[in-house]
């Protein structure tokens, strides 16, 4: 693994693990919140866009690695974050639309997925690689 996956694989480990166990606890408050965010889309989805666009076009970028698990895990979360960004860009009423379906069953199911992947993630990242 080169530092830079190495280095994406920790932090999105990190990041996997904080948010999957926060949809779990918490599924019924996201729920909430992505209510409330449609009472604000416009700025809401414009902030959303800048963001996954600008991580998406970096990870794309700085890593598209296709040889390895890891590596090709880490090359699709940022075609994956820059594809985001550039429908929200694009599609934002059709954003809203997909959301607004979402459910607090749903959120689990992401949370269960997001910890595996993190979980993942980060045994390769902090375990096999030997860095603690």
């Amino acid at each position: 693994m080169n530092a830079i996956t190495l280095f994406l694989a920790q932090v999105l480990s990190i990041y996997f693990i904080i948010v999957g166990s926060s949809l779990l606890i918490n599924g019924q408050q996201f729920k909430k919140m992505i209510n409330e965010f449609h009472a604000n889309d416009s700025l809401t989805i414009f902030y959303g866009a800048i963001l996954s666009f600008a991580l998406g076009i970096t990870m794309v970028l700085k890593h598209n690695v296709w040889d390895g698990p890891v590596q090709i895990i880490i090359t699709l979360i940022g075609w994956a974050a820059l594809a985001k960004g550039i429908t929200l860009f694009y599609l934002p009423t059709s954003w809203t639309k997909m959301t607004k379906g979402f459910n607090a069953g749903l959120l689990y199911v992401v949370g269960v997925v997001f910890l595996g992947l993190g979980g993942y993630l980060g045994y390769m990242a902090y375990f096999v690689e030997g860095l603690v």
